[in-house]
């Protein structure tokens, strides 16, 4: 989970949501070389079909870009 160049998956269950506009991701910064570039999320809601592509396409680390890591 997490390795470079990798794509990492996840199902949960959830209420219905409706329309995401937003979502937050993020970490905590602890280990070795702990930042890491988000290119993109997909939510997909399994019983719609329906996907939403949030496009981020920046790193979350304390010491690239604006230092966020959310």
């Amino acid at each position: 989970m997490f390795e470079r160049n990798a794509v990492d998956e996840f199902v949960f269950e959830a209420v219905t949501l409706g329309e995401l506009k937003k979502i937050r991701i993020g970490h905590d910064n602890s280990g070795f070389g702990p930042g890491w570039f988000l290119s993109h999320v997909v939510v997909r809601n399994e019983k719609t079909g329906v996907d939403t592509f949030f496009f981020v396409e920046r790193w979350l680390a304390k010491d690239e870009n604006d230092g966020e890591t959310n």
